[in-house]
Parts: structure tokens; sequence; C-alpha cells
């Protein structure tokens, strides 16, 4: 007698894979070894599900669960064959198709990167019924956060020779040389290129040459007259956490008695949103005032003020009868 046990050794298995098909930035639709590796607001990212039995069995309700991170909405092509149920975390994807052996069935969806997303990774997870995620239904992009912080900073007073205090209840005096100091730095996430950093200042005369950070003087100058200067330089390129480093002088002088002294720092960029203003970090230790000694300097070359952080109120000079009498000094 011979017993035959029949033994059922159908095989189901399914694979899932999920992809990034394109990047269109503009007008310029990028694939594959072309997808950008960060993502820029605007982008429309084109992502596939595809799910494939690789087994030796028919398949039939196949689910796949995708989770979803960016901050916008989803939207869904015509293929797919079966039905979307979104969530709170994304969505479910039913597949309402019968799959032999050997054959996939594919869904195709669009995400548009939106301000929201500036400095995240946009992660993308897709499971099939509930099991554990592989690498191979994960995606994961950062969306490119393009910043600067911009530090304007008075760093020293020079007075006949010798440093004062830097302090908010210093009296600046005319003749005074007050040395400042800008750093930008590159906060984003992506590296920078052609930034352009623009200086106002209403002083009577021009600051001193701007140096950088290895104390080189550079070409760019102020530019305008007397009451209204402007510096103007471009950044040709700002790795991401890097600084560039600027410095000038400015002396105390005569002819700004009586004003109000105010300077502004901006950094423009084609990447940087110009809907946001450059961060900037001032300086809590600058003088207020600035007197005024009975006899005006004798070189304009000794006369300057600069502050960069607040507006600063020079005080009404003093008339003279006897110069070498500062006793005898009357109010103007």
């Amino acid at each position: 007698t011979v017993e035959v046990t029949c033994k059922d050794t159908a095989k189901e298995s399914v694979a899932l894979e999920k992809t990034i098909l394109s990047v269109k930035r503009g007008d310029e639709t990028l694939t594959g070894n072309n997808i950008p590796a960060t993502l820029k607001v605007g982008d429309v990212v084109t992502y596939q599900i595809k799910v494939t039995n690789d087994g030796d069995t028919n398949l039939s309700n196949v689910t796949v669960t995708d989770t979803f991170n960016g901050a916008g909405g989803l939207s869904f092509g015509s293929d797919g064959n079966g039905s979307i149920t979104m969530n709170d975390n994304g969505f479910t994807w039913t597949s309402d198709v019968t799959l032999a052996p050997g054959k996939s069935n594919t869904l195709t969806y669009t995400y548009t990167v939106v301000d929201a997303d500036k400095g995240k990774t946009i992660t993308n997870t897709a499971a099939i019924d509930g099991e554990d995620p592989t690498d191979d239904g994960k995606t994961e992009t950062e969306v490119e956060n393009p910043d600067v912080t911009v530090t304007k900073l008075l760093t020293a007073i020079t007075r006949n020779g010798e440093s004062v205090k830097v302090d908010k209840n210093t009296t600046l005096k005319v003749g005074d040389e007050l040395t400042y100091v800008i750093d930008i730095v590159n906060s984003g996430n992506v590296d920078l290129e052609k930034l352009t950093v623009t200086d106002t200042f209403n002083g009577h005369f021009a600051p001193s040459a701007v140096k950088d950070a290895e104390g080189q003087e550079l070409s760019a100058a102020w530019t305008g007259s007397e009451g209204s200067w402007q510096w103007n330089y471009e950044i040709a390129e700002l790795k991401v956490n890097a600084t560039a480093t600027y410095t000038y002088t400015y002396t105390v002088n005569q002819a700004d008695a009586g004003n109000k002294l105010t300077n502004t720092a901006v950094v423009t960029g084609d990447e940087l949103d110009p809907r946001i203003r450059r961060k900037i970090r001032t300086s809590t230790r600058s003088p207020t005032t600035v007197t005024s000694p009975c006899s005006p300097p004798t070189s304009p070359s000794t006369w300057a003020v600069k502050t960069v952080t607040q507006g600063l109120q020079v005080a009404t000079p003093t008339l003279c009868r006897n110069p070498a009498s500062t006793s005898r000094c009357l109010k103007r």
C-alpha cells in the first residue's frame, strides 16, 4: 500500500518598489540621474509605487499604506486600478486587479513642494498589508532652505590711542575711532552663490575701506556723498555654515553733531526669498550719544561716527568764545 500526502506548495509573495520618477523645476523636467538631491519650493515631484507578484499564485486586493510628511497636498494620476483613501499621515491604496505571477500594478502621484517644507526632509514610506517598510518602499528627499544670518557689532572704541569700554552707557567723543564687524553666515542647508551685501550709512564722511577676514582691503568702495553713503559687495560663494566677515571703521567727527546716524545692512540673492527679512542680530552694547568738544578737529581724516545697530544721536555742538577754555563754551 502506498500512501500519498498532498500539500499545497503555492507561494504567495509580493514585491514593493517606491521611486521618484521625475522632478519638474520651472520649465525643465529632470529624470534619472538628473533628479536633484535636494528639492526647492515649487518643484513638482512625481512618485510611483509599484507592486509585483513575485510568487507563484494569483493575488488580489493588495493594499499599500503610504506615509507622507509633506506639508502640501497630493495629486493622483489616472493609473493605479484601485481605490485611494486619504488619512492624516498619507493614504491607503487598495488594488482592485488580480495579479498573476510576475505581473505588476503601479500608482503614480505628484507633490508640489511648498514654503512650509523648507529645511525639512520629505519622507515617503510605503508598506504592504501592514508589513514593516523596506528600503525599496521608502524615499527621503531634503528640501532646500537657502538663508543667511547677518550680525553687526561694534567691537572696539579707540580714544587717543587707548581702548574704551564698549557699552551702551559709553558716551562717544569727537575723534573716537569705532570698529564695526559684519558677519554673514550661511544658515541654510544649501551652498549660496552671488550674494549681494548692501550697507547704507548717513554719516557726514564715508567710513574707511572695508576689509575681509584676512585684513585685505576690498576693491568695492563707498559711494555717495555727505550724509548718504552706500557700500555694495558681491559674495561669489558661501558654503553651508560658512561665515563671511567684513570690518571697517568710522571716526566720530564734528560735522555729524546734532544728526541721528543710522546704518542698515541688507543681504540679497537670487536663491533667497525676497519676502523674508534677513535675520539681523544687533549689538546691545553700542553707545547712544556723541558729545562735541569746543574746537572742531583740524583734519577731516580724524572725523567720523559709525553705528550699525541703531540710530545714533550726536549731541549739538557748542560755540566757544575761547577754544582753549572749555569752561567758557556756550550752547549754539
